[in-house]
């Protein structure tokens, strides 16, 4: 009898002998077999966006705030396949046979190593730069900023500054500006110059 028990056992313990020796001696080799696209992060900052709102308080008093915008960067991600993975996965269905005769062991152990040729490590393999812009913090007072102010009729060429809290009072221009309908406004940083909005005289 105990003959007859070993027969049925001694190829199991073999099989489990061999599947954890292949996963003991077989280093670890990754094989890339596609690459995909990750999670957008942000990039290095390269600006403002600047907006101007009306203070609803006092007529031709605008806060001036800027938002900052920063290049748009995909994560580029490579799916690898784990070769030591499909030697267990091989000896799993190879092994079967022998271990027919305990059904309920024998499917447990093949299904795992099925399972192990089919898992896969995904790994950021680098950045992929966009070309797009996106905002990148929150909107703040812009307080130090250079304005300029253009008229419609363009008699009217004036610089002014926002105060500490980024506002900037157009009240005097306005009375100066002679009727006139709207005012152009630009950024101007001293080594170039960025249009803000147009502000439509009531």
């Amino acid at each position: 009898m105990p003959f007859e028990y070993l027969k049925f056992v001694f190829p199991a313990l073999c099989f489990l002998v061999i599947s954890a020796g292949c996963a003991f001696f077989a280093q670890e080799q990754l094989e890339p077999t596609r690459k995909v696209k990750g999670d957008a992060v942000m990039g290095e900052k390269v600006g403002y966006h600047f907006d101007l709102e009306e203070k609803a308080d006092q007529d031709h008093r605008y806060l001036l705030t800027k938002s900052p915008y920063c290049t748009e960067q995909i994560e580029e991600l490579t799916v690898f396949r784990d070769r030591r993975k499909h030697i267990g996965g091989a000896a799993a269905v190879v092994a079967a046979p022998f271990i027919i005769a305990f059904p309920r062991v024998g499917g447990a152990l093949i299904m795992t190593g099925l399972d192990k040729s089919r898992e896969e490590k995904v790994l950021k393999t680098g950045i992929i730069t966009t070309g797009k812009v996106i905002p990148c913090g929150a909107a703040e007072p812009a307080p130090g900023e250079t304005v300029f102010i253009q008229s419609a009729d363009m008699k009217i060429k004036q610089h002014l500054q926002t105060d500490a809290e980024g506002i900037l009072d157009l009240s005097a221009i306005v009375q100066e500006g002679g009727g006139a309908l709207y005012f152009n406004l630009y950024i101007d940083n001293g080594d170039s110059v960025f249009f803000i909005t147009t502000i439509f005289i009531r």
